[in-house]
């Protein structure tokens, strides 16, 4: 029988707040990860809710994909991989990630977005963050910029360049306080 597994992160820093956990889950794959029978307790397929139970076993990796979603995340956000196996069959009727994702719940990332995904799969991150802290922080592409911008100021004052984490959480801080941000006007 096929082994399947979930997997998260945790984020020290992300949109003004820390350790930020998110949940690892698949989308869109085209071929399932075995036979919707025996691996979905009591599935009927003639129940119109059976693509709910499908979506649910489908977000879910194989060893394979557990190995090649460590080896991305490492080296593209240096961040590690936690790994549960999940008991088979899954329970009919849990709630997805991808559910959430349809109904319009907030609090996704999409890792297939990013330059230089190579991954098989399509990968989101589903995280939880108060909604406050949402409005109040910056997007990862303000941030970026404001790297940049810190970073000139930086070179132009012959001063050390602090870690990345520090300026992100010193620019999302002024940003909170006083609404400032970078913009960068297209030439």
């Amino acid at each position: 029988m096929v082994r399947l597994f979930r997997a998260w992160s945790v984020v020290d820093h992300y949109r003004g707040q820390d350790r930020v956990k998110f949940d690892w889950f698949a989308v869109g794959r085209q071929i399932p990860v075995g036979s919707y029978e025996e691996l979905i307790e009591n599935y009927d397929e003639q129940d119109q809710e059976a693509w709910c139970d499908q979506l649910l076993l489908n977000e879910l990796f194989t060893e394979a994909e557990i190995g090649k979603l460590k080896g991305y995340l490492l080296n593209n956000h240096q961040l590690e991989v936690q790994v549960a196996e999940v008991s088979l069959p899954i329970k009919s009727g849990g709630l997805s990630h991808g559910l959430q994702l349809i109904n319009g719940v907030n609090g996704f990332y999409s890792l297939a977005d990013e330059a230089g995904y190579n991954l098989d799969l399509s990968i989101l991150g589903h995280f939880e963050v108060a909604e406050e802290a949402l409005s109040k922080a910056l997007t990862e592409e303000e941030v970026q910029r404001g790297f940049e911008f810190v970073k000139l100021i930086f070179q132009e004052l012959d001063l050390p360049w602090p870690e990345q984490k520090d300026i992100a959480s010193l620019l999302n801080k002024i940003y909170k306080k006083s609404g400032y941000y970078i913009h960068q006007k297209n030439i």
